[in-house]
């Protein structure tokens, strides 16, 4: 009993926090987006893009089952999510343009109706990472109070 109950609560005691990061991921994709979108430059295609092979990863990456739940996996797997956040991050800061110079004319390389159209295509991915990432860890806690209901009954 002692075992099943010990076994629960590691088993679904650590998503709470990546489902969090998931959707901080996600939010912080959609600023990269929003930034790109209102000011276009030079690299906005080639941020987006990688953007949009960054979510579908991310999306196949949630769904695959957690083979090494040790803590040390675990915590391992939101290291690597945390590190995946401040890329985010620095791509934002690419985006943004710099406060003090005053707003570079659109570079004659850059069309904002390609960039519109990447953006528009990551989209879709940054809301299905966010939904994935609440169903995949929505259930758990239902089923971790179920086991430990059995256990003490």
């Amino acid at each position: 009993i002692q075992e099943l109950i010990t076994q629960v609560q590691a088993t679904y005691s650590i998503p709470p926090d990546e489902k969090t990061l998931y959707q901080q991921i996600g939010n912080k994709a959609r600023e990269v987006v929003n930034a790109h979108k209102t000011s276009p430059n030079g690299d906005s295609v080639q941020v987006l893009s990688k953007l949009q092979n960054a979510l579908m990863e991310y999306k196949r990456e949630l769904t695959q089952p957690i083979m090494d739940r040790s803590p040390a996996g675990m915590q391992a797997r939101l290291d690597k999510l945390r590190q995946k956040l401040s890329g985010l991050e620095s791509d934002l800061a690419a985006a943004r343009p710099q406060p003090a110079a005053p707003a570079p004319a659109p570079a004659s390389n850059v069309n904002p109706a390609v960039v519109q159209q990447f953006a528009a295509a990551v989209e879709p991915h940054i809301q299905e990472l966010i939904t994935q990432a609440q169903t995949t860890y929505s259930i758990p806690p239902d089923e971790k109070t179920l086991y430990q209901q059995i256990a003490n009954k």
